[in-house]
């Protein structure tokens, strides 16, 4: 087995291959332009909410058990099984935080698989398959994002990190 490694020259080599073949275009201007429209169908509305901005269940989950416990509640025997079903039942009123994406890019169809599985803002947007992308002010291929899939990809064929 082969683990990625940033530092190694082959790999960040693949890393950059990898990002070449997978990531197409930067769309940061095109959904910047296109969320501030006043005039877009509630589809577009939504294609577009979904690579703005999310909230993860952990993220939920987190929020909902901070607010439960601020009212002094606990989980019990006999009552919900979790913090947000608590939350929901008694109407606790709280939010979580939401992830804003820094960044569009049009990417991949295996890609955007890939950056789902990990809990990434990918969402078709007019045909177009876009990743939001959480960071920024470095390569593409250093996200810990990418690093993460490709040492998975090098666990079932490490042969694509040859040189």
């Amino acid at each position: 087995m082969i683990n990625f490694n940033q530092s190694n020259p082959d790999h960040q080599r693949a890393a950059d291959r990898f990002v070449a073949k997978h990531v197409h275009a930067c769309a940061s201007h095109l959904i910047t332009e296109m969320s501030t429209l006043s005039v877009h169908s509630d589809e577009l509305r939504d294609e577009l909410d979904a690579v703005l901005s999310h909230v993860t269940p952990s993220d939920l989950a987190e929020a909902a058990e901070h607010a439960c416990r601020a009212e002094g509640w606990t989980l019990g025997e006999d009552g919900p099984s979790s913090w947000l079903e608590l939350a929901e039942d008694e109407g606790l009123d709280f939010e979580a935080d939401y992830t804003e994406a820094l960044e569009h890019w049009i990417v991949s169809a295996d890609l955007a698989r890939h950056l789902t599985e990990r809990g990434e803002m990918v969402g078709e947007v007019c045909g177009l398959t876009i990743w939001g992308r959480t960071t920024s002010g470095q390569a593409i291929s250093s996200d810990s994002v990418i690093e993460d899939i490709l040492d998975h990809l090098s666990t079932l064929s490490p042969v694509w990190l040859a040189a």
